[in-house]
């Protein structure tokens, strides 16, 4: 190898050894921590929620089963998690799509769709009935032996085939990622995925 090309290869080791050592940052994905809540004042406008009843230890919740412990469920599916808008006599409850929660003004059935009804939120021992603006003697409630929410009769809450009254949680945390220098934590040694924040 000539002169010309020794020295190109040693810049070469140099540059390489340089980007090894800058510093880079690798951060965990965000935390979304949703809390029980059990006040009417923590029902507000634009907060994110899940709404569930605990049925033989497992949080039942409208849309689908949210893994929870105690007071708390940790990173739900956003198929769970309703956000709340606030219109004449509650709040709309619209989805991650942006679908609103619906009920006509007679029979059980709710829907999806872009125009929705609002949603009182009534808490009775730290759990809520959550009541149709369109039929106030229904609530929307759990039933077990369809497995599926709608809006029945006030009468049937805690009857053998019917959950009691809703548990509610609200996005508390959604903790950001912390950022470690890479020469500190060895993502790739140890096998924790993470992400790369920065340019080498």
């Amino acid at each position: 190898m000539g002169k010309i090309g020794k020295r190109v290869l040693s810049a070469v080791v140099a540059l390489v050894m340089c980007i090894a050592v800058l510093p880079t940052n690798i951060s965990f994905a965000a935390t979304d921590v949703y809390t029980k809540v059990t006040s009417a004042d923590d029902i507000v406008d634009g907060g994110k929620y899940v709404l569930a009843t605990l049925y033989e230890e497992t949080y039942k919740a409208v849309a689908g089963t949210a893994d929870g412990s105690g007071d708390q469920i940790t990173n739900p599916s956003t198929d769970l998690v309703w956000t709340l808008e606030a219109g004449t006599g509650g709040f709309y409850l619209v989805n991650n799509a942006g679908s609103k929660l619906s009920c006509g003004s007679s029979g059980t059935g709710i829907s999806l769709n872009s125009t929705g009804i609002t949603w009182a939120f009534n808490v009775s021992g730290g759990l809520f009935n959550i009541v149709p603006s369109t039929q106030s003697t229904r609530q929307l409630m759990y039933r077990i032996s369809s497995d599926q929410y709608r809006a029945y009769a006030q009468s049937n809450l805690g009857a053998s085939d019917y959950g009691n009254s809703i548990t509610v949680f609200k996005l508390d945390t959604a903790v950001e990622p912390e950022y470690t220098d890479i020469a500190d934590v060895r993502a790739y040694e140890t096998g924790v995925s993470a992400t790369v924040q920065g340019t080498v």
